[in-house]
């Protein structure tokens, strides 16, 4: 069997956490700069300056050693928000974006995060969209890149 296991980046020891790591797992989500071409500068700019394990917190899961996929988490007052999700290709639909999803809503402390998708993947998350009963909150023209985005459970500020 996989040897698959989760965790979270402020919660590993530190012999784990290096900027290496990181750089892994934001490597994991570069296909995504596709739809929003400022990722990679939001990752290392703003997101890992925040990663405190409060404020934002990356879930992950690992085969051997490898990841193969994340979650990118903000949580303030304001925004309890799932900024980046994202399972390899080969690696789906066997539960790992559940998992993932259930220890991001522990993180986030509910099941109806505010997430955003280009409209083009709305389909591939149907039925996470149905399991939890997230709520399509709006449609944003051209908002990351020329693609329309959609909003669910929230309004993005």
């Amino acid at each position: 069997g996989k040897m698959l296991k989760y965790y979270e980046y402020s919660k590993i020891k530190d012999d784990l956490k290096s900027q290496q790591l990181l750089e892994k797992l934001y490597n994991v989500t570069k296909e995504l700069e596709i739809d929003y071409p400022n990722h990679y500068h939001w990752f290392h700019e703003k997101f890992c300056k925040e990663l405190d394990g409060k404020a934002r917190e990356i879930v992950f899961c690992l085969n051997n050693d490898v990841p193969i996929g994340v979650v990118f988490l903000k949580n303030s007052k304001e925004e309890k928000k799932i900024c980046t999700i994202y399972v390899e290709k080969t690696y789906r639909n066997i539960g790992i974006g559940t998992k993932l999803l259930l220890k991001s809503f522990a993180f986030l402390n509910t099941t109806k995060p505010l997430i955003t998708m280009p409209e083009y993947k709305v389909k591939e998350f149907d039925n996470i969209i149905k399991n939890y009963n997230w709520e399509k909150t709006e449609k944003i023209e051209s908002c990351y890149s020329e693609k329309n985005e959609i909003v669910f459970n929230g309004i993005l500020k």
